[in-house]
């Protein structure tokens, strides 16, 4: 347990870590040492919970952001306490002064220890946090942030009846920009685990910043998607099989373990991993009769007490102040850049530093140096390799559409979904569209593949959708280009699913790299969603969207031989609005880390 927790010792440490002063002449230090032996540290917890009819003298010591927090509540086991007034000076820090009012104490014997170790039962209550009442506060001095400073904030969590909340595991989206400036940057949060959290900015820019933090989801929202909604997976479609007129439905999931018996299963194959679609075995028509699927509604259970816990996701909190002056610094913007690194395959990146930042709307990566392109720096980039291949969902098809366009590929030279021509028309009007795509110009050639396993209303063919395996087996050449961008359709897959189907893909990329060591492999991450009503507050939660994106980190960045692009915090703190598909603007930015990390020492 860290020493800082709230329930290791919280009585230790006091005379030496604070000058503690008493106003009225009774010795702090016996006083403190006399509650200790009366409730014993380890019920200082449970003493805080039991409402306010204890006194307690608590203390939390944070050391490695130097901050002390002491907290009075009164009356302790009917013992009438004597009045007193604590003053207390951090060693290290500049701290407030406190005046607490209590009853008169002549001397430490007259607090007895009772023969119980255990509170007296009262009445209480305890809720979920509340955005209305939870407050954040600027700590530090306000007037005094510059250019490449950090900003620390502090957020108190409270309850529905304003009660401080005692845990942690709320999940917060913190935010700093200005709209005139056009910037903005995402915080860091460090959470304590006792219902209050640090939020830690970046100066990116000098002028006003405005503070915007947003309570994502409460501890049991989150609780609920992690060891709930993550645990099994969710995903299911609804399958047509037919043969000779006879036509008969039924319904499929993803399933990775288990027992089953006499259920249909596809997508068996030891090369796409251990997870499997079962279907329900057809009544009259066999297993091999599939024609098409297309994906159901996901059944929730307890569905009201959902509706309560996720309706207060995304809401803003209040705090005061909610702007400051950053000054202008000696340490300027060119200075910052400089010491960013080149662009270049397995860069370590430090997950409590910001990945970038926006300013006079433009994204500027903070992880490595990066170019802006126009359409000749583009061919020029792009001019030693012969194919680029976008492998994944409908956000990897935008980049394949913003390339060709950047690149100047006129509409006559680009085709799609050649793979459905020979498809009934009765079904090919109804099947998902543009899920292969194929570019032409100047001996270049760009294709984007969908994944298999889409989900989507429209019809899918499974036999149309080429394992990642499959595509680059195919592949002739080794000047290439493989950009992966895998993630928006896993949110109902488990985390050990989605794990194993990623190291499966890795597996084969990696083969394909040693058979063509010059060619370039980029691992696209994921970004937020939209949010429109409870449950695509659950469907597309930021924190189930945010986990996809750490599975796709912990699997791919560490190695040296491909690429992995964060694009969390580009999406996340952009001003455009969050959305599976978003703005050409967003877009473009990706593509210029995209080309950035693809031809880096042609620029640099």
């Amino acid at each position: 347990m860290p020493r800082w927790h709230p329930r290791w010792r919280p009585f230790a440490g006091l005379a030496w870590k604070l000058k503690c002063e008493s106003v009225d002449g009774v010795s702090i230090e016996a006083y403190v040492q006399a509650i200790a032996e009366i409730i014993g540290g380890q019920n200082v917890v449970a003493a805080l919970r039991s409402n306010e009819q204890m006194m307690v003298l608590f203390m939390t010591i944070i050391e490695f952001v130097g901050i002390v927090t002491l907290v009075i509540i009164h009356h302790f086991s009917g013992f009438n306490v004597s009045p007193m007034a604590l003053k207390a000076l951090s060693a290290n820090t500049n701290f407030p002064l406190w005046r607490f009012p209590v009853n008169n104490v002549s001397n430490r014997m007259a607090l007895k220890r009772p023969s119980w170790n255990i509170t007296l039962g009262e009445l209480g209550s305890m809720g979920m946090t509340s955005a209305k009442n939870s407050l954040f506060r600027i700590r530090g001095n306000i007037s005094n942030f510059h250019f490449a400073d950090h900003i620390h904030i502090m957020i108190d969590a409270k309850d529905d009846n304003g009660r401080q909340r005692v845990l942690g595991g709320d999940i917060w989206k913190p935010k700093m920009f200005n709209p005139n400036l056009k910037s903005s940057i995402i915080g860091k949060v460090v959470d304590y685990d006792n219902g209050t959290y640090s939020i830690y900015f970046f100066a990116a820019w000098s002028g006003e910043a405005f503070i915007d933090i947003q309570l994502v989801h409460t501890r049991d929202a989150a609780l609920y998607i992690e060891d709930v909604f993550r645990k099994k997976e969710k995903m299911t479609w609804q399958a047509v099989y037919s043969r000779g007129g006879l036509e008969e439905t039924s319904m499929c999931h993803l399933r990775r373990e288990g027992t089953w018996t006499n259920q249909c299963e596809h997508m068996r194959n030891p090369l796409f991993g251990r997870t499997l679609v079962l279907c329900e075995k057809p009544a009259s028509l066999a297993c091999g009769d599939l024609n098409y699927f297309h994906t159901s509604k996901v059944s929730l259970d307890n569905r009201q007490h959902l509706e309560d816990m996720f309706h207060r996701s995304y809401q803003k909190i209040n705090g005061n102040p909610s702007k400051l002056i950053i000054h202008n610094s000696s340490f300027g913007l060119q200075s910052l850049f400089s010491e960013i690194p080149i662009c270049s395959d397995g860069l370590y990146i430090d997950e409590f530093k910001p990945t970038g930042f926006w300013n006079n709307n433009t994204w500027h990566s903070l992880v490595c140096q990066t170019t802006r392109f126009d359409r000749q720096s583009s061919r020029v980039c792009l001019n030693e390799y012969s194919e680029l291949y976008f492998l994944g969902d409908s956000t990897s098809r935008q980049w394949f559409i913003e390339l060709y366009q950047l690149l100047g590929i006129p509409s006559d030279n680009v085709t799609w979904d050649e793979h459905y021509k020979n498809t009934p028309k009765k079904i090919r009007k109804f099947l998902y569209k543009k899920t292969r795509g194929k570019a032409v110009i100047d001996g270049m050639t760009l294709f984007f593949l969908f994944h298999p396993l889409a989900s989507t209303k429209q019809k899918l063919l499974l036999d149309r959708f080429p394992l990642e395996y499959e595509i680059l087996e195919n592949i002739k050449t080794c000047d290439t280009v493989i950009v992966l961008g895998t993630w928006a359709h896993y949110t109902r897959w488990t985390v050990t699913s989605f794990d194993e189907r990623l190291r499966y893909i890795k597996q084969h990329l990696y083969e394909y790299k040693k058979r063509c060591p010059n060619s370039k492999i980029i691992i696209r991450g994921s970004h937020a969603r939209e949010h429109d009503g409870w449950e695509k507050n659950l469907g597309n939660s930021d924190l189930l969207l945010r986990g996809v994106n750490d599975i796709l980190k912990n699997v791919f960045k560490s190695e040296l031989w491909l690429t992995f692009i964060d694009v969390w915090e580009l999406n996340y703190s952009s001003f455009a609005k969050q959305t599976v598909h978003m703005s050409e603007h967003v877009v473009k930015e990706e593509i210029n880390l995209l080309l950035s990390n693809v031809c880096p020492e042609k620029y640099y």
